[in-house]
């Protein structure tokens, strides 16, 4: 089930930027929110709601980190098994590479940030402005899933705890 809601988070990450290309490939030279010099502070949508449904989804991400297989039974042997140690070892060094890839890619936004405040130029946080005015609920959708994946991977067990 885990790797599931997995799934269904990176595939409406991927639905979101497909549909920002194909706006963009269709409206060359166009941004979404016109010639204004600046987007509109707010969007279709209600932003407490918005900010309600990502709190939310970052709550179910460590929820569903935490479906993971528990200690042996009481009374059972328990048995070394090599291969599962291997695969167990393999997940953890994925999970390791995505947070490291996540991680340097906010500390890139963050320095791009920095950049075009200091030059005048529109930071990033507007492009989010703009991409909330022109499809509130795309943009929503999209920040849920990334607030459910960033609840599964900052918010993970400790070791030594049973859930």
């Amino acid at each position: 089930m885990s790797i599931v809601l997995l799934a269904i988070a990176f595939l409406v990450i991927a639905g979101v930027m497909v549909e920002g290309l194909q706006y963009t490939a269709a409206h060359p030279g166009q941004p979404p929110c016109g010639a204004r010099p600046v987007p509109a502070p707010r969007g279709t949508n209600d932003q407490l709601l918005v900010v309600g449904i990502c709190v939310l989804t970052f709550v179910l991400g460590h929820l569903t980190a935490r479906w993971q297989a528990g200690p042996p039974q009481p009374g059972r042997k328990p048995e070394l098994d090599v291969d599962r140690m291997r695969t167990r070892g393999r997940q953890g060094m994925f999970v390791q590479l995505a947070v490291t890839i996540f991680l340097a890619e906010m500390a890139t936004l963050l320095a791009i940030e920095i950049i075009t405040l200091s030059t005048n130029h529109w930071p990033i946080t507007w492009y989010v402005r703009c991409a909330y005015d022109a499809a509130g609920w795309q943009t929503s959708l999209g920040g849920a899933a990334i607030t459910f994946l960033s609840g599964r991977w900052f918010w993970l067990r400790g070791p030594g705890r049973v859930s």
